[in-house]
């Protein structure tokens, strides 16, 4: 993990009071977590917010 995905981490934790877990992230390349922070920051939104957003809220993780 690079200093920028440490950056953006610390950005969603800032922003929404929770950490971004290694239950989302493990299957995630540096490039994908940064894109998610940014679209949840943009959005304020939480990942799990987006991913219901994007596949409904059936989603299982």
């Amino acid at each position: 993990m690079n200093a920028e995905v440490e950056l953006k981490l610390k950005q969603y934790k800032e922003g929404f009071g929770e950490s971004l877990t290694k239950t989302y992230t493990r299957n995630m390349s540096d490039e994908q977590i940064i894109e998610a922070v940014n679209t949840c920051l943009e959005k304020n939104m939480t990942y799990f917010e987006t991913m219901v957003e994007k596949y409904g809220k059936w989603i299982v993780i």
